[in-house]
């Protein structure tokens, strides 16, 4: 089985014991998948599934769940993770914008905070 077919498997595995709409892809020294499901799935989940991809095709792998970085590495994974998995077409655009509206988000509360700095001498409100 070629690295291609395992990758693909690893996906199919994925895909049974965890339900996402998107899988992203990151080949570094590990292949890590990204995933994102529900807050409420279990991390023991995660750890199961790694294991049954290592017993079937041994690879090592890491799963993790989208939520678990923050704003601007998620902008990086959309950017330059490969999408190995999509619900439908539309799912990595409608990702994508999420995750712009989040930086958008934070960029606007900053500002808030540096304007009440400048305006009341404190971060804090008072």
């Amino acid at each position: 089985m070629t690295e291609e077919e395992k990758l693909a498997e690893a996906v199919d595995i994925i895909l049974e014991n965890i339900l996402t709409p998107i899988i992203y892809m990151y080949i570094d020294e590990v292949v890590e998948f990204i995933v994102f499901c529900d807050s409420e799935t279990p991390s023991n989940v995660f750890r199961r599934t790694e294991d049954l991809i290592f017993f079937n095709l041994g690879l090592r792998v890491e799963i993790t769940e989208l939520r678990e970085f923050d704003e601007g590495d998620r902008v990086d994974i959309a950017e330059s993770a490969y999408i190995v998995y999509a619900e439908n077409e539309f799912m990595p655009t409608l990702f994508e914008t999420a995750m712009n509206t989040d930086i958008e988000m934070i960029q606007l509360w900053k500002n808030e905070l540096l304007k009440r700095k400048t305006d009341t001498g404190t971060y804090y409100m008072s």
